[in-house]
């Protein structure tokens, strides 16, 4: 079931469940995701969530910062028109942001579609058709990855920032270019 998978890799993190204010008894049963995001956040809020370690630094994001920037790529996507149910293609390498905007997509009520970044180009077009996307979140280094991508999905790319980094470029979708008209 997934509440037994949940259990099976949720530990990993060093919390117990069981113990998160809001969680009745560590029954995960019939709490989504993001019930159970702020349940921890709420529980652990200064505590790490995630490492990165690039270049000999180390970046550490705790729940109440992922919670914060979450909050952050939710509001961003909810002013772009992102709706409940309306499906947010993301396309980014592993690394924090990629979930701090995956939650952010939750937060906004959007349905998530995650792109693994090592797809060919054309590739990723067509799964941004196929999901007809309302909006793309792409890491930097896939849109370097991309360069014909931004063509692809129309005009009017932004970026997000979080904090002092840019985390991912924005695209919205135009309507009208072959990828959103579907």
């Amino acid at each position: 079931s997934q509440a037994q998978l949940l259990g099976a890799w949720l530990p990993t993190w060093g919390i117990d469940y069981r113990r998160i204010d809001g969680i009745d008894n560590g029954q995960l049963e019939g709490i989504d995701l993001l019930e159970l995001f702020e349940a921890t956040v709420h529980s652990y809020r200064h505590r790490v969530a995630f490492r990165m370690a690039a270049g000999g630094k180390e970046e550490r994001f705790t729940f109440g910062e992922v919670h914060r920037y979450a909050a952050r790529v939710g509001s961003y996507l909810m002013a772009q028109g992102i709706k409940r149910g309306d499906r947010v293609l993301l396309v980014s390498e592993n690394r924090p942001e990629w979930a701090i905007s995956y939650f952010g997509i939750l937060r906004a009520g959007g349905t998530a579609v995650p792109v693994d970044p090592s797809l060919t180009e054309a590739e990723v077009v067509n799964i941004a058709k196929r999901a007809a996307a309302k909006q793309c979140l792409v890491s930097e280094q896939a849109a370097e990855d991309f360069p014909g991508l931004f063509t692809a999905l129309g005009e009017g790319v932004t970026d997000l920032s979080i904090g002092d980094h840019v985390v991912m470029v924005f695209m919205p979708s135009c309507g009208h270019c072959d990828p959103c008209a579907g």
